[in-house]
């Protein structure tokens, strides 16, 4: 019993332990591997009963095997020699499973369960493996599991990357004791080590060799017994005796090498590993449409022989306003897959417009779409409750079918729902219920209901307000205009030869006085006008509900002052044209004396000479001469105008 127990140990501590063969996509497990009290036919032999799902299997072993009776699909007998074996198992399809060292006894009955585990769509080389983490408080610590080899880790993290199982493991360090520790490896984890000083169970470690390790493509992980150690090109210590090298890289099928170093020696690996992949080119008739592999988001259309693993994939075209197209493939190694992808249109075209009027309100599903007429050229197919409002109208809500790639036009007919008011109020504001709509007149659409309106102009006015009730189609002409507040004026004129005199109020003729004036209140200017008579002009201030009595006392103008003042005034001008003139003369005069000077200046002759000197003395003469009659007749104007301006 006792190496039943150690055999069910080992089986379950290399039940995920897979060596895959190359150029195949599927692998086979030891699900369970026990003892049975199934009898055994042939005595001297051990007995294995396999049921695997797994179809037409074929064994070997490094010893022989003796014979193999397939009982059905899904079972097998299978004799061995009694003994320890290494066991080989086949399959069409498959990557061939190694079982390790195992002793089978004589006379004995084994139950083996084989089951399959394909490595589905994901493209990550570590789904199966899963990583246990130590974290000891000492580095450069020797570990191992199994009859392997201890490896010796670089710092105080060691990584273990192992299929699902139970594993028992051994730390050891010169100077300090043993730790053993059974891990379930069943999900990511990690594990705090303690190493107490003490005395190991090995208190000397042999002298290691060297690994080289290097790969066709580079960049491939390393593990060596289960523990990560680093990427290729790789070369290391690795303590003397039997490890097992596995050599991963996304997209290539992992290789597992058993060696044995020496101690002191170089021992090298160089594996070519083959790609499981191959190639996907996904173009679309839409633009930059999205592309989703196993569900997956791998990019945008075009895609150009991108890498994908080896195995069945799903592929997912998706772009907004088209429908979904779907393609199912299976990828071989080295394959060319070209899709290209023909997406449906999932939308159609819709058209709304109105009447009476334009720029109605367009909703979708009570989503505002915008005003009519509307467009839309790529609406997506399906139902949608269509509602177009606009003020002062019906609302109109029907529900519409949208479909591919067909136009659907809507004239939708607004119904008014309003009454039309016309306001006149002459040079008043208007309001409607307190609102300012304009001035002097205006028109308005309302809804049904009840206005008040008011028209105002100033505090001079009375204010006028009304109550009017509008219906559906109304049409009401009202008049508000405010009434002024009135006092008034009684004109006479004097003396009595005058009394019939034009009468102006504000610049407006009013008449011949006497008349009495109806105005509105405030300040008002009268004026009265007549022939042979001087202007006289007059401020009143008119107060409501006022009789004011105005006199007017008019002058003739012979004998004025004002006729006076007018006399004085022509001298002023007289004396500013004579300066004006006299001005003129001086300036000709100095600018022909400055001519001859310099005629002067330049003569040749004496005789020519003489004459522009002559010249320019007459021309000096002149021009002092006009200015003293400038002078003069500047200060005669001035003093007229101010004599005329006392007036």
């Amino acid at each position: 019993m006792k190496k039943i127990s150690l055999l069910i140990i080992l089986i379950l501590f290399v039940g995920d332990l897979v060596l895959y063969a190359q150029q195949l996509n599927k692998r086979m497990k030891v699900e369970t591997l026990q003892e049975s009290s199934k009898i055994n036919p042939e005595s001297d032999k051990a007995y294995l009963l396999i049921h695997s799902e797994v179809p037409n299997l074929r064994f070997d072993s490094n010893r022989r095997i003796d014979k193999v009776n397939q009982i059905n699909s899904g079972e097998w007998e299978v004799w061995l020699p009694a003994g320890t074996h290494i066991l080989k198992i086949y399959t069409d399809g498959y990557m061939g499973l190694e079982l390790p060292a195992t002793n089978f006894g004589r006379k004995k009955s084994y139950d083996m369960v084989i089951k399959a585990v394909g490595f589905g769509s994901s493209i990550n080389a570590d789904e199966n493996l899963i990583e246990v983490v130590f974290q000891c408080n000492e580095d450069s610590v020797y570990s191992s599991y199994g009859d392997f080899a201890p490896t010796l880790s670089v710092s105080n993290i060691i990584s273990y990357k192992l299929p699902a199982g139970v594993y028992s493991f051994t730390f050891q360090k010169k100077g300090f004791e043993d730790i053993k520790k059974e891990i379930d490896v069943k999900e990511s984890q990690s594990v705090t080590l303690e190493l107490k000083q003490g005395v190991s169970s090995q208190t000397k470690f042999s002298m290691p060799g060297i690994i080289v390790i290097t790969s066709n493509p580079v960049g491939a992980e390393i593990i060596i017994n289960g523990q990560k150690i680093g990427n290729t090109p790789y070369q290391g210590d690795l303590a003397a005796g039997t490890h097992q090298v596995e050599i991963r890289k996304t997209l290539y099928y992992p290789e597992i090498v058993n060696i044995t170093v020496e101690q002191g020696k170089t021992q090298s690996i160089t594996q070519e590993l083959k790609g499981r992949f191959g190639y996907l080119t996904v173009k679309s008739n839409v633009p930059n449409s999205s592309v989703y592999l196993d569900d997956k988001p791998i990019g945008n259309t075009p895609i150009n022989k991108m890498e994908i693993e080896s195995a069945p994939h799903k592929l997912r075209v998706d772009a907004d306003l088209y429908y979904t197209f779907t393609d199912e493939f299976t990828i071989n190694d080295g394959d060319e897959k070209s899709v290209s992808a023909h997406l449906k249109p999932n939308f159609g075209y819709l058209t709304v417009t109105s009447l009476p009027e334009d720029s109605a309100i367009v909703y979708l599903d009570g989503k505002q779409m915008g005003y009519t007429p509307y467009t839309n050229d790529k609406l997506t197919s399906g139902k949608y409750l269509l509602k177009v409002t606009k003020n002062l109208f019906n609302e109109v809500e029907e529900q519409i079918t949208i479909q591919d790639e067909k136009k659907f036009e809507k004239n939708v007919v607004l119904n008014k729902n309003f009454g039309e008011l016309t306001i006149i109020a002459k040079n008043a504001k208007i309001y409607i219920n307190n609102n300012y709509i304009g001035m002097n007149e205006s028109s308005s659409k309302l809804a049904p209901g009840r206005y008040k309106i008011k028209a105002e102009i100033d505090e001079k006015y009375y204010s006028k307000e009304e109550e009017v009730y509008i219906t559906r189609g109304d049409k009401k002409d009202i008049d508000i205009t405010p009434v002024p507040k009135l006092g008034s004026v009684s004109v006479f004129i004097e003396p009595k030869e005058a009394s019939d005199a034009m009468i102006f109020v504000d610049s407006e003729l009013k008449g011949s006085a006497p008349l009495v004036l109806p105005l509105i209140i405030g300040d008002h200017t009268f004026i009265a006008k007549k022939d042979g008579y001087l202007d006289n002009a007059k401020m009143v201030t008119v107060i409501e509900n006022d009789v004011t009595s105005l006199k007017i006392e008019m002058l003739t103008y012979e004998g004025s002052r004002l006729q006076i003042a007018d006399k004085w005034g022509q001298v002023k001008w007289y004396s500013f044209g004579a300066t004006a003139l006299a001005g003129i003369v001086s300036g000709y005069c100095y600018l022909a004396a400055e001519s001859n000077y310099t005629k002067y200046k330049d003569a040749n002759s004496s005789s020519s000479a003489k004459d522009y000197r002559e010249k320019v003395d007459n021309y000096n003469s002149i021009k002092n001469t006009a200015l003293y009659i400038a002078t003069a007749t500047l200060t005669t104007a001035i003093f007229t105008w101010i004599i005329q301006s006392t007036f």
